[in-house]
C-alpha cells in the first residue's frame, strides 16, 4: 500500500507480535475492524516501538486484511485464526 515495501519474515517479526499484542482488530458497531490509530500510538508510546511511519502503516495495515478477511461471509472462505508462534 502506498508503494511501501515491508520486511519479510524474521525481519518484520516484531511487527505482527506488535499486532499480537494489540489484539488483531477491535469490535465496532458493524462487526470486526481495524485498529485504530490513535491505540497503534498509544502502545508505541508506552513501548517504545513502533518508530518509524511505514511500521506503524504496516501494523494498521495488517489488522486491516484481518478484520476484512474476520468479516467475510463467503461460505467457502476459512476465517482467519491465531497461531502460537514457536520460539526455537
Amino acid at each position: 500500500m502506498l508503494g511501501l515495501k515491508y520486511p519479510n519474515p524474521p525481519d518484520g517479526l516484531y511487527l505482527v507480535n506488535i499486532l499480537i499484542d494489540l489484539g488483531w482488530s477491535e469490535n465496532n458497531s458493524f462487526g470486526v475492524g481495524p485498529l485504530q490509530w490513535f491505540e497503534i500510538k498509544a502502545y508505541a508510546d508506552a513501548v517504545g516501538v513502533p518508530t518509524e511511519p511505514w511500521e506503524f502503516r504496516c501494523v494498521r495495515d495488517m489488522s486491516n486484511a484481518y478484520a476484512i478477511e474476520k468479516n467475510n461471509n463467503e461460505i467457502m472462505r476459512i476465517a482467519p485464526y491465531e497461531r502460537e508462534i514457536e520460539n526455537d
